[in-house]
């Protein structure tokens, strides 16, 4: 495959990620707020002629016909780290609409030179890595480009750190890896949401209202676990319902759960079947 033909799947493949994010409303705007483009041409008035970028968002707010800010996003299908200097001139390409509404994100298959990363920090550029699907071992179909927050555990971000910074990490769980603001993370909602200016975070957060109570209150945290851990997990559950063999009894789960955590267990009658509906009531 070209180089050429290389650049536009890689593009291909970052858009449809993004797209997908927005739809599904894991975006950091409600997707009726955005707008997403491919090769989208935009007019620098230095220049006096057009900049085509890779990808844009735009994010309007309500009753406003145009939008509020405008995320221009540079995909690099390299078989080597992205120097400084692909991240200087995409920034100075940036700087040429609209400045004060734009965000820069860099988006690309390899690692980053450590002055990337020194640039992009004090020019307020993202930063991320994307792995391809293939090369993942994935216990559970669990994007981390989908997380409404950053997970805070130091083995994460250790994890994220080492696939933006060496070339030939390998990531089995994880499909991103992301930096801003010397944050590093899993998940683009992330990396966006650090980015954004202070003024534009009040106006976007209150776009999103009841969402943004339920992602600050823990709702839509899920820490990563590796399989070893659930394994365990599951035997020590196992054990606390006494299971001998065959089916795990559901019955017995929820019994365990109720008298240990004060769990309350509702069921609805359904033409499938029964579904049991759990809440948590802590004690």
């Amino acid at each position: 495959m070209s180089t050429t033909l290389r650049g536009d799947q890689f593009e291909s493949d970052v858009f449809a990620l993004l797209s997908r994010d927005i739809s599904e409303g894991r975006f950091i705007a409600p997707s009726d707020r955005c707008r997403i483009f491919r090769k989208k041409a935009c007019y620098s008035k230095d220049r006096e002629k057009d900049i085509v970028f890779d990808i844009a968002i735009e994010i309007s707010l309500p009753g406003q016909a145009t939008y509020s800010s405008l995320w221009l996003i540079e995909c690099k299908n390299y078989g080597h780290r992205v120097p400084v200097d692909d991240v200087e001139e995409f920034f100075a390409k940036t700087e040429q609409i609209k400045p004060g509404k734009t965000y820069a994100v860099v988006i690309s298959t390899n690692s980053f030179q450590e002055g990337a990363f020194n640039f992009a920090r004090s020019k307020g550029i993202g930063l991320a890595r994307y792995f391809i699907a293939e090369s993942l071992h994935w216990i559970l179909t669990r994007s981390p480009s989908s997380l409404a927050v950053r997970s805070d555990a130091s083995l994460d971000s250790k994890m994220a750190y080492d696939g933006l910074r060496q070339e030939d990490y390998l990531s089995r769980y994880y499909d991103l890896c992301c930096y801003s603001g010397d944050i590093y993370s899993h998940s683009l909602n992330a990396l966006f949401l650090k980015l954004l200016r202070p003024e534009e975070a009040v106006e976007i957060i209150g776009i999103i209202g009841g969402a943004r109570e339920r992602i600050s209150s823990g709702l839509f945290l899920v820490p990563f676990l590796h399989a070893k851990e659930i394994e365990s997990r599951c035997q020590m559950l196992r054990d606390a319902v006494g299971y001998k063999r065959g089916r795990v009894s559901l019955e017995a789960i929820c019994n365990y759960f109720q008298e240990t955590c004060g769990l309350e267990v509702r069921e609805a009658s359904l033409a499938s079947g029964c579904l049991a509906l759990f809440h948590s009531t802590p004690r």
